[in-house]
């Protein structure tokens, strides 16, 4: 019984990942020839073989869940680091930080707003989702149209940037509430004072040690940079140095985003201080290619496992709608704010193309994930929301991108 077990278990394994590898692969095809964002094949996917067909049994994913979403969470900040540019975000992407700020901050506040006083939520459950929806946008999606139906390569720049930012700091306040949530801290006067105190603290620390870190392994590059296997080590040394961190308390969150900040940024970071520790060009090529493959599958994985945690219910719930259009409305004024103030000289048409670029992603789908893991209150709630929040938005940048696209042929 107990080998029949392990066989079974093996094998639903393999016919899960090759599955979700190969529905993310041809809807990845198919979201480049046709501009329709794979999210919605990979969740419809995860749905019909969990909850409509009970093909794949969900235990089983809750099994690898919960280390999947701290790989995954290490991984896509890494992967963020890699993508941030400073001398690009201060020359030609100062826009991207006000929108993000504007966006996050707006979202975050009317999305509480609504849930506390219109449909009752406690305190903690209400932060949680707000902040996991506040503002998000994917690269993938919001990346991927602004490069291919826009010429102006500023504008490609300025979403990327956004989407790595806003991303970035949703994740960052999720894991400072989540700590005084778990630490049992009161979200008072004195309770903030002690959430941005130990903020600050874990900061400076991860910050420091994956500066050190980060500065270590370029200059083992610089040595070894025709070695075989580097690529894969290097994913090694990130994972070792995000549970360093979390070993000592402090945040593996902010040391791996610090890694990637340091290699995509080190002439920079060298030149003044003349440590000769510049990332050779084509190891940083290699490595964001290795890095965007490992999470392309991080990526088709978590959309099947929202939809093979969803409920028939969800869907035929008057409630969830009513609650899903409300935090739209309020999403889409932000939006609306955020792209006006931010971009205010842009042609209209560009502003009116940004607005519709908020489809979100991978990062409320691993921060949901990491709620029903820790057991959170709501938790099952909220990943109902934020995986109908996912589809909306993707729906909204859709039409945006097929209406920017067909005005575009017709001048």
């Amino acid at each position: 019984m107990g080998k029949s077990f392990m066989m079974i278990s093996a094998i639903s394994v393999f016919v899960f990942l090759s599955a979700i590898i190969f529905i993310g692969f041809f809807g990845n095809i198919a979201f480049k020839k046709t501009g329709f964002p794979e999210i919605f094949f990979l969740i419809a996917f995860g749905f019909v073989v969990g909850p409509v067909l009970g093909f794949f049994p969900v235990d089983l994913v809750k099994l690898i869940a919960p280390v999947m979403s701290s790989l995954t969470l290490a991984m896509i900040l890494f992967g963020f680091g890699l993508e941030i540019y400073v001398k690009e975000l201060l020359k030609e992407s100062f826009s991207a930080l006000i929108r993000t700020l504007i966006y996050v901050g707006l979202s975050i506040v009317s999305v509480f707003y609504i849930l506390t006083y219109l449909f009752n939520w406690p305190l903690y459950p209400a932060l949680f989702l707000s902040v996991t929806i506040g503002g998000e946008t994917t690269v993938a999606v919001v990346g991927y149209y602004a490069k291919m139906l826009s010429t102006n390569k500023n504008l490609f720049v300025s979403v990327t940037m956004e989407a790595a930012l806003n991303s970035l700091i949703i994740i960052v306040l999720f894991s400072t509430f989540l700590n005084s949530y778990l630490n049992n801290i009161a979200l008072d006067l004195d309770g903030a004072k002690v959430i941005i105190a130990s903020f600050f603290s874990k900061f400076s620390v991860s910050f420091l040690i994956g500066v050190v870190a980060a500065l270590f392994w370029l200059r083992l590059i610089r040595v070894a940079y025709d070695v075989k296997y580097l690529y894969i080590a290097t994913f090694g040394y990130l994972l070792m140095t995000y549970a360093f961190v979390e070993v000592i308390d402090g945040s593996g969150i902010i040391s791996a985003i610090t890694l990637g900040l340091v290699f995509a940024n080190s002439k920079l970071i060298s030149d003044p201080l003349s440590l000769r520790l510049e990332m050779p060009e084509n190891v940083m090529i290699y490595l964001s290619r290795f890095q965007d493959e490992i999470s392309f599958f991080l990526r088709t994985f978590f959309f099947v496992l929202l939809g093979l945690e969803m409920s028939i219910s969800t869907f035929l719930s008057l409630k969830n709608y009513i609650m899903l259009g409300a935090i739209m409305l309020a999403l889409l004024s932000s939006r609306f704010v955020a792209t006006y103030v931010a971009d205010h000289s842009r042609p209209g048409f560009e502003k009116r193309f940004i607005f519709t670029l908020m489809g979100q992603g991978l990062t409320p789908a691993v921060v949901a994930t990491l709620m029903i893991e820790y057991g959170t209150p709501y938790s099952q709630e909220i990943l109902s929301i934020v995986t109908m929040v996912i589809i909306a938005t993707n729906l909204v940048s859709l039409i945006g991108a097929r209406t920017f696209k067909a005005k575009n042929v017709d001048a």
